[in-house]
Order: C-alpha cells, then structure tokens, then sequence
C-alpha cells in the first residue's frame, strides 16, 4: 500500500473516530510519519520475509489500531506509538551495539498480534481474542517466513513474564521496555486528567 493510499484509507476510517478536521489531520500526518519510521527501521534488518509481513500489516490495521483495550496507548494508532516506543527504549539500552537487528524486531513486533486482537465500537474498545499474544505475534512473524532466533522467539514469547524469570538479556531489556513505555501512557493521561 503507497503512503496516499494509507493516508485515503486513514482519512475514511477517522471521519468517524475523530469528528474535528484539524484533530483528525494532526492525528493521520503523525501515523503516516510513524509508519513510514516503522516500515523503513524493519525493512534495514534485511530478513526475508519483512516485506511480506509489512504487506500484512497495512491490510490488517496494525497502524491504526490500538495497543490495549483499556490501559496504556488505547486509541487509534496507539499500537504502533507503543511498538516504536518499546523499541526506541531498547535502542537505549546497553545491548544496542550487540543485539542491533534483535532490538528492531522483538521491539518493533513484540505487540504485532494486536492488530486484530482489538476493534472498535463506537469509543469502546473491544478485544476479541483469548489466546495469549506473544505466542500469536511469534506464529504471526513465523508465517512471513522471518527467522528468529532463539533468544528472539523466547523474549517475544514470553515478554508478559515477570522480569525476574527472565535469564537472557534481550527477553528482560523488552520486558523493562515494555513496561517503562506502557507505564508512562497511563501516567501522562493520568495527568491530563
């Protein structure tokens, strides 16, 4: 799907989510831009497969979609405003230089079966999944035919553990992500509460 092409199908869906044009603008520009950062750091890993799964992701809604049904990042594009923020907080961490191309996918993909885990119903949103999500994200990243690493397939598997079970450093650093990126959407829409 071509960057006009989204933007069209973001412009229908967002009429009705977001009635005030200047708000709805404002919101479809910063997912546009946020699509094109997440396209383009996953298509750097080089791994067959990628475009596929990018495919994947433009017709399933991931960009759009929330990341949560009530807690953190629960609006129209908070799912991939989480995924980059999960990634951005790995890329600070010390295991940048050692584990570049890891960071990029268990930080960008870690979340990827949200996309049609959630939907919305007028402003509520609903999930309609029960089935534990980083073992979905793994099935759906292995279907592209993307290889992981064991490392790679264990921190996204298990990423809802608690940070003490977790033996390898990239499976904790994506849980501590995780958790500091989520934690701080529920706090700053706590404040502005």
């Amino acid at each position: 799907m071509t960057t006009e092409e989204f933007q069209d199908s973001l412009r229908f869906r967002f009429r009705s989510w977001y009635p005030d044009i200047e708000i709805r603008q404002d919101k479809i520009r910063n997912i546009v831009c946020q699509r094109e950062r997440f396209r383009e750091i996953l298509k750097s890993t080089g791994r067959p497969g990628i475009d596929e799964l990018l495919e994947y992701l433009d017709r399933c809604g991931f960009y759009y979609r929330p990341s949560s049904a009530v807690s953190h990042h629960n609006y129209p594009g908070g799912l991939l405003e989480h995924s980059l923020g999960v990634y951005g907080k790995m890329q600070q961490s010390s295991l940048q230089d050692s584990y570049d191309e890891s960071i990029k996918i268990v930080g960008l993909l870690h979340d990827v079966c949200k996309c049609d885990m959630f939907y919305f119903a007028g402003w509520k949103i609903r999930k309609h999944s029960r089935i534990g999500h980083g073992s979905r994200s793994v099935r759906i990243i292995k279907k592209f035919g993307i290889r992981l690493s064991p490392e790679e397939y264990r921190a996204i598997r298990y990423h809802m553990r608690d940070i003490d079970r977790h033996t390898e450093a990239l499976a904790a650093a994506l849980v501590k992500a995780d958790r500091k990126d989520s934690a701080e959407d529920c706090a700053r829409f706590r404040k502005n509460d």
